[in-house]
């Protein structure tokens, strides 16, 4: 203790040294700068610099010590005490996000240790990034070998690219072409179901093909309305997700380009190939000859308007290769268990559940084949699945997955501003807004000059409260 008394001592002398010798007590001026500038400087015997040995070890097994020499190296001195004070090590120095340092008790750590400045914020953000980016191979790795489950959770924070926000105005504008490609794709796809149902195959001439499931199962009435009924809680559970996420454009972007694609593909199935009938108890006849072009047309939207829904009053036949309620059913399952936490495990349970049991319901009512529901739910899993791993994929330092985005131009497009899993962030609808709001009310209303303008004076404990309001 006595030998680093004595060092900072000397700091300090010959800080005062610098000054005018003649003039050094007399200058008071000159002695505070001086020994300000001189404690300002972090103290250099700890923690120590990183060594050679330090920065071979991955940041994922640094402790607190690494961490706050690293931020030394760095040039972030005044993150150092934050780092100590709240014990963060590699693994949660690799998981921080520049949400983390706006909540508590972040962000009342910056508030105490005066990090008000906006640019010490963001390098502090960056200078984790790119440390992520040069140890990425190492992270990987680790991720691969066998974890228990904190440490994987821990990790899988990280070992993605971070997540980038895109700025508003281009978020909204891929959000209006991911929504009007899903409006395009469903007007096509009630455009195909109606020129489809002329070509019905004769079920006096073409009976039900044989299938196992259908042929051991009887036909249960109203169990097509139940599948739709799942679809419908699962859409409200959908919609209540996307209201309280904060990233609700990026998360309704995504459902709509992917439900376009997968009923694009559908369009292309339903329009090369039509089944026969899978229950004699469907009534499907063709359109009457006297039905013009408009009737079609008016027909066709009547289908898009309803969602081709039972519960509306929507009859459609031919369309059975593939499944479009399998299809929105597994859709509307893998967003609500992607997007919404991983905790909430009976969340996921029941979403599964009303998935398997929608499928369930629309073999029970022989209005499908097996096989139709089969690739219903394997196109969209696996074409939720794609989307997601290229738009999750950092391409600025691989070729392949650069690569694999130019075979995929929608999502290059919609996701060219975004890159990173998406973290799991929820909030009140609009209180930003309105905190924002209730701010400007406040400060208005205390400031001298509304509070002369206004002949109603408020009490002196009227004003202290609104004030901390």
């Amino acid at each position: 203790m006595q030998g680093e008394g004595s060092k900072l001592r000397e700091r300090v002398f010959s800080k005062f040294a610098d000054c005018n010798p003649s003039a050094m007590w007399k200058n008071t001026a000159c002695r505070i700068e001086s020994l300000s500038s001189a404690l300002s400087k972090p103290y250099t015997s700890s923690p120590k610099t990183l060594s050679h040995e330090t920065m071979r070890v991955s940041p994922q097994e640094w402790g607190v010590d690494e961490v706050c020499a690293w931020l030394q190296e760095e040039g972030l001195h005044e993150f150092v005490a934050i780092a100590r004070d709240h014990i963060i090590t590699g693994a949660v120095l690799l998981s921080i996000q520049e949400e983390d340092l706006r909540v508590d008790p972040l962000a009342s750590a910056l508030k105490e240790a005066r990090v008000d400045k906006f640019g010490r914020v963001r390098q502090f953000v960056l200078s984790i990034r790119e440390l992520v980016d040069q140890h990425r191979q190492t992270l990987n790795l680790l991720h691969d070998q066998p974890q228990d489950r904190r440490s994987k959770s821990a990790t899988s924070a990280f070992v993605a690219s971070l997540y980038k926000p895109e700025p508003l105005s281009s978020a909204l504008l891929r959000l209006g072409c991911s929504l009007t490609w899903a409006a395009f794709v469903m007007m096509a796809t009630a455009s195909v179901m109606t020129f489809v149902h002329d070509r019905v195959p004769d079920m006096a001439k073409h009976p039900p093909l044989p299938d196992v499931v259908l042929d051991n199962i009887p036909v249960i009435p109203g169990a097509f309305e139940a599948s739709e009924v799942c679809i419908i809680l699962l859409a409200s559970i959908f919609a209540l997700t996307c209201i309280f996420h904060v990233h609700r454009l990026v998360i309704l972007r995504r459902v709509f380009a992917i439900t376009g694609s997968v009923f694009m593909l559908r369009c292309c199935t339903m329009l090369v190939t039509s089944l026969s009938v899978p229950g004699i108890h469907l009534k499907c006849r063709p359109f009457p000859e006297q039905m013009t072009i408009e009737d079609k047309i008016a027909h066709a939207w009547k289908i898009a308007s309803t969602f081709g829904s039972t519960l509306q009053g929507t009859r459609t036949c031919g369309d059975y290769m593939f499944s479009g309620h399998t299809a929105m059913l597994t859709i509307l399952n893998r967003f609500v268990c992607a997007y919404s936490p991983r905790t909430w495990t009976p969340l996921h349970t029941f979403s599964a559940v009303l998935n398997g049991f929608g499928m369930f319901c629309i073999l029970a009512a022989h209005e499908h084949y097996t096989l139709d529901v089969f690739m219903g739910f394997y196109i969209a899993t696996r074409t939720f699945q794609s989307y997601h791993t290229v738009a999750h994929a950092d391409v600025s330092d691989n070729e392949g997955l650069a690569s694999t985005r130019r075979w995929f131009p929608m999502v290059s497009f919609l996701e060219e501003n975004c890159s990173g899993v998406v973290p799991f962030e929820y909030e009140i609808p609009f209180s930003r807004r309105l905190q924002s709001l209730l701010f400007k009310r406040a400060n208005s209303a205390a400031s001298p000059t509304s509070h002369a303008r206004n002949p109603f004076n408020r009490s002196d404990s009227e004003e202290r409260s609104y004030k901390e309001l």
